[in-house]
């Protein structure tokens, strides 16, 4: 029994099925209606034309599917979305095993993960945020497995069909597609160099770009030839018009080409039927950053989209298509708007990933015990004798800078993608930080161990 407690298996399992409890307990395995909703929900697979010309890609209404088969309604949402999340976060243990030898510093840095802020606030909810995120941890995880000498062909294939799968769920992930090779090719020079030859890195990133976006091309191709629009869907100029619109002033509609001016002039008059219903909102243009943030959801579902559906007819693609036309135009009008937006935005979204990090009960438990492991290392390397050598694993120096470095750069990248068509609202930062916890964690095994080193060299 004692051996049995020995195992990381064990304790990760423990993991996963305590909180489990504390989720079920607390009423987070009850389904969560969300006003993103309805939009999943109600997705048509009666033809392949009529799935490709809505305004949500495929992948979160086929898990809609699969989830009412095993339950009425979305009753099994909310557990089915933890279980892949527990599943995902467990490939990814088994991929950042390549970085440590201990199977326990590999086991807590990926537990870290179980904790995210997304499954806190969203596993609940019927929207595709937590299984989103949970399917991004499976890509990270696959990546790190694919840092072998030589992965096999069938885990390529895997990997690909994660990358796919996770934007199709949600297409904001589409930041992943240049993250991954870039990552996946300095992961592989760390851990590799100056054994492999230094065109190993360069051929690892030459097929990891191939696998992340030749899948991305082949779908959009096919979409081009059954709905005419080459992307993945029909939405991204709802949301660009919903931001940037709101510079959008009446003196400039003469100045856009005619063809827009029937939906500018229908915009105009629906944010003056707005303001009428929801008197903190007003069509004055401001630069305040919050302002535009509070404006954006009002902006985007009740001013644009209605305008331009009463223009052009409920028809998505149409729509997308000529809000994009329409932001573009005011964008570059006012350039320097959007520049000052743009850092505004930055700033604001860093901000969130450091606070929505601060604000999770078990990462802040983390940070404070890195503190106290840290204090601890400098108390003991005070007590060293100067000269006298500190002991360090290098897998723990390249495994921790390999997680820190996931970290920050998927977070800037998540952050820089987000600015440039939409606020960068909660919901769209919390997966930004996800993987800064593990960095944390190999951070607190490394000062450990350097403090127990000191420790035993000052007693000697």
């Amino acid at each position: 029994m004692k051996s049995l407690f020995r195992r990381p298996l064990i304790w990760f399992i423990a993991q996963a099925m305590g909180f489990a409890v504390w989720l079920w307990a607390t009423g987070k395995f009850q389904p969560v209606i969300a006003p993103d909703t309805n939009s999943y929900a109600a997705f048509s697979f009666n033809s392949v034309a009529a799935a490709f010309n809505q305004i949500r890609t495929i992948g979160y209404p086929a898990f809609l599917q699969f989830t009412s088969l095993l339950a009425e309604g979305h009753t099994a949402v909310p557990c089915c979305q933890y279980a892949i999340h527990v599943m995902c976060v467990l490939v990814f243990w088994l991929g950042s095993r390549n970085l440590f030898s201990s199977s326990w510093v590999s086991m807590a840095a990926a537990s870290s993960l179980l904790y995210s802020n997304v499954i806190f606030r969203y596993v609940f909810q019927v929207t595709a945020d937590s299984l989103a995120s949970s399917l991004s941890i499976l890509t990270l995880g696959l990546l790190l497995l694919l840092n072998t000498r030589r992965p096999k062909t069938g885990l390529w294939i895997v990997f690909s069909l994660a990358v796919f799968a996770t934007y199709q769920v949600r297409p904001a992930f589409l930041f992943l597609l240049p993250v991954l090779p870039f990552c996946g090719a300095i992961i592989k020079w760390m851990l590799h160099h100056p054994a492999d030859k230094p065109s190993g890195a360069r051929r690892h990133l030459i097929r990891l770009g191939v696998c992340t976006t030749l899948p991305l091309l082949l779908f959009c191709s096919l979409r081009m030839v059954v709905s005419d629009h080459f992307g993945i869907v029909s939405f991204g100029g709802s949301n660009l018009a919903g931001t940037f619109g709101q510079f959008m002033t009446p003196d400039m509609i003469s100045d856009l080409p005619k063809e827009l001016h029937p939906l500018a002039h229908a915009v105009e008059d629906q944010r003056q039927h707005v303001a009428k219903k929801h008197p903190w909102f007003q069509p004055r243009v401001t630069l305040d950053y919050m302002d535009i943030e509070r404006r954006f959801d009002l902006s985007t579902w009740h001013v644009f989209i209605p305008a331009a559906e009463h223009v052009y007819g409920p028809d998505p693609r149409k729509t997308n298509t000529e809000l994009r036309k329409l932001a573009f135009e005011v964008i570059k009008a006012k350039p320097s708007y959007y520049a000052l937006w743009l850092g505004k935005a930055f700033w604001r979204g860093s901000y969130m990933v450091v606070s929505e990090i601060m604000a999770n009960p078990v990462y802040l438990l983390l940070i404070a015990l890195a503190i106290l492991i840290q204090m601890r290392y400098v108390f003991h390397r005070l007590k060293t004798v100067a000269s006298a050598p500190e002991i360090a694993t290098t897998d723990l120096f390249m495994g921790g800078n390999t997680m820190l470095g996931i970290g920050v750069v998927i977070a800037i990248t998540k952050i820089s993608l987000v600015i440039l068509t939409s606020p960068p609202i909660g919901r769209f930062m919390d997966p930004a930080g996800v993987f800064l916890a593990p960095a944390i964690v190999v951070f607190i095994a490394d000062r450990w161990h350097r403090g127990s080193s000191c420790s035993r060299i000052a007693e000697r």
